[in-house]
């Protein structure tokens, strides 16, 4: 098991390395598959040019040039897509090997080895290059590190306030219920707890919470929120997608669909020109009331209903 805990949230030496290597034989055998592809390219190119001038030389025939000449055109299209998935494929590994020697030289281990290479290396270029590295490679290993112990806080202050939770509940639970004032005192106890509990779980996941957001056909989230029109709740399109506060654009609602079929809802919103995903975004727990006054603990966006900076969890919520 990685010892992640004991390096700050981070992975130990050893799998980081494995993970390289693997991924540094990987690159290497698309290097290969790339270079063979290339010259079969080559070859096919270099059969075409041969049996050009053959033809020029009267060696050939028409007839027979030309059915020679659409085997080899269609083998140069296929050893040329071949090719260009080789580049593309070796482009994606060369990205990861990347990624992977940066994991390697964040633990302790790679970025004493990294030391190590800087002190014994003569060249000033290949030196100041490596310092550069290891300069941002423990960079990135403090602020993983301080990272991780807010996280590791985090939890423990879930931890605690989901015991403190059980133990109002359990109390409230107890309250005897004589009268109407009893039952209320007995029902704004539940809600307390419930609002204690709520904001454990929010501290487990960091202040944040998945809700729907809206989205155009490309994936592209739309500056819009759910806001209750005349017509019902519908989906206002900002004027300002820096603004959450901003006045929404005339005319500029989507209603949302009331459909209990997700094809349908997806359908519709197809027409439209839109679909609906889902994001994390920044929140907090809060007891609210619905328009009969009946209470409950909701977990609320605190982004003012829309940001640009929320992460995008599924740009299609209808997809499995």
């Amino acid at each position: 098991m990685c010892k992640s805990k004991a390096e700050g949230g981070q992975r130990c030496f050893s799998h980081a390395n494995a993970e390289y290597l693997e991924t540094k034989q990987k690159c290497e055998n698309k290097e290969k598959e790339l270079h063979s592809s290339r010259l079969l390219l080559q070859n096919v190119k270099n059969t075409i040019e041969r049996l050009d001038i053959a033809q020029e030389l009267g060696q050939v025939s028409d007839e027979d040039y030309n059915r020679h000449l659409d085997v080899l055109v269609h083998q140069r299209q296929e050893a040329f897509a071949e090719v260009v998935k080789n580049e593309k494929e070796l482009e994606t590994v060369s990205k990861d090997l990347d990624r992977t020697l940066h994991e390697v030289r964040t633990t302790k281990t790679g970025l004493a080895n990294l030391k190590e290479q800087i002190q014994a290396e003569t060249d000033p270029v290949k030196k100041h290059r490596l310092q550069f590295e290891y300069n941002s490679c423990s960079r990135l290993r403090n602020v993983r590190q301080k990272a991780f112990e807010r996280f590791t806080a985090r939890q423990q202050k879930s931890k605690e306030l989901n015991a403190k939770a059980v133990e109002q509940m359990n109390a409230a639970q107890e309250l005897p219920e004589y009268d109407y004032q009893t039952r209320e005192i007995k029902a704004q106890a539940i809600l307390d707890a419930q609002l204690l509990s709520a904001r454990a779980y929010l501290e487990s996941t960091n202040g944040r919470e998945v809700f729907p957001a809206l989205f155009d056909k490309e994936g592209n989230v739309v500056p819009a929120k759910i806001v209750k029109t005349k017509h019902g709740r519908a989906w206002g399109i900002l004027s300002d997608p820096s603004n959450p506060s901003s006045k929404f654009k005339p005319g500029q609602f989507v209603t949302i669909s009331q459909s209990k079929d997700p094809k349908k809802r997806e359908e519709f919103y197809a027409s439209k020109g839109y679909t609906v995903g889902k994001v994390w975004a920044e929140a907090e727990a809060k007891i609210t009331a619905d328009e009969n006054g009946v209470k409950k603990v909701s977990i609320l966006r605190n982004d003012g209903g829309y940001s640009p900076f929320a992460e995008t969890v599924t740009t299609n919520q209808y997809k499995s």
